[in-house]
């Protein structure tokens, strides 16, 4: 049984949805290191390997950005 994260709108979100290819953690350290350290989008491009308006959406929180309001069992 796989228990997955839903917004408000019932769509899955971060790592539960079904094209996620970036894991929590990786957005966690990238955050981390833009906000606390200063590190550019260029160098976390390179640091990490994904792109670089995808790093920036997701340090800008544009992407990535929700939090589950509820959680739902699927089988499987």
């Amino acid at each position: 049984m796989t228990v997955i994260g839903m917004n408000e709108n019932g769509y899955r979100i971060g790592m539960s949805h079904q094209n996620c290819t970036i894991s929590q953690e990786i957005v966690d350290k990238m955050r981390d290191m833009h906000e606390d350290e200063m590190v550019g989008y260029r160098r976390l491009s390179a640091i990490f390997g994904i792109r670089r308006s995808t790093v920036q959406k997701i340090c800008k929180y544009y992407i990535r950005a929700q939090t589950p309001c509820k959680w739902r069992r699927i089988n499987g």
